[in-house]
């Protein structure tokens, strides 16, 4: 999944000799002709989310750069409109979409939120970029924030154990002071393989596919179903199965009904039967981002 485009954009946009099609010159483009160009070069790849959400952050990263190095930089306009053009192509398409399963479960469960903290400044902080990649990779945004809540608390850093901030323990990131934009992106690229690794081992494992999201029964807990998690869908089901998954599955049992080895993890302050919990388990944390973005 991982594509190096830096370098692509450093000439594309600063007027290198690179050539973006057979016959344009990039350098000879205005602003919104090169946005223009962006755009279908993204939606001609087979990822067009991932490759669009990729070239803003890159056109991003080297506004910043040119930035820091001078503020008068003759190109530095010509970037500022490029970066706010795809801004606004990403929030546009975004926008276009209908999230109805994700609404309908913060509708059945916000009632669980009465009497809590909201959702933390660190967090809310990481929204945008964790909703880019979320919608790059269709994943719901409020799972992914909910999980980088609870594995580093969204802080930009680098835990001190290396195993960074979605705490992946198969990995080692370092525990350097020095946390990049691009150390995000590549624990982002990172936690989504395992992720997508989980889901596929269960659905096979049980005989299931993602196809048959749109006849689940989104309100029964304990059912072989599958996971259905996107940029506009998740349920309760889903998100504990998810839960299981990712930190641990009780019993090591892969088949069936799948729990989580430890339920605090999943279920912490979610209802009274667990209001014993030290801290919020996913489901309150997904539920906070929610609340958030009302």
């Amino acid at each position: 999944m991982k594509k190096n485009i830096f370098g692509l954009v450093f000439g594309v946009i600063l007027g290198v000799v690179v050539v973006m099609t057979p016959s344009v010159c990039a350098a000879s483009l205005t602003a919104t002709e090169l946005t223009t160009k962006i755009i279908q070069t993204a939606d001609a790849n087979t990822s067009p989310r991932e490759s669009l959400v990729q070239w803003y952050y890159s056109v991003e990263d080297l506004y910043n750069r040119v930035k820091k190095i001078s503020e008068t930089h003759p190109q530095l306009a010509r970037l500022e409109i490029v970066k706010t053009n795809l801004r606004k192509e990403i929030d546009t398409r975004k926008n276009a979409l209908t999230k109805t399963t994700i609404n309908t479960f913060y509708e059945n469960n916000q009632l669980y939120l009465s009497g809590t903290t909201g959702l933390s400044s660190l967090c809310k902080n990481n929204y945008q970029i964790a909703d880019d990649w979320s919608y790059a990779f269709d994943l719901p945004t409020p799972l992914v924030l909910a999980t980088r809540d609870i594995e580093s608390s969204c802080g930009r850093y680098h835990p001190s154990n290396g195993d960074g901030i979605f705490q992946l323990v198969a990995k080692e990131y370092g525990s350097s002071d020095n946390f990049t934009m691009g150390n995000w992106i590549v624990m982002m690229y990172d936690y989504v393989a395992l992720v997508q690794s989980k889901i596929a081992w269960y659905h096979t494992s049980n005989s299931l596919s993602k196809d048959t999201c749109s006849s689940k029964d989104t309100t029964t807990l304990g059912q072989t179903a599958p996971i259905c998690l996107s940029y506009t869908s998740l349920d309760l089901d889903s998100l504990v199965k998810y839960g299981a998954l990712y930190n641990g599955l009780s019993g090591g049992v892969i088949k069936g009904n799948i729990q989580p080895a430890n339920p605090n993890y999943v279920f912490g302050k979610f209802g009274s039967a667990y209001q014993s919990a030290s801290k919020d388990g996913i489901i309150m944390r997904v539920l906070k981002v929610l609340q958030y973005k009302q």
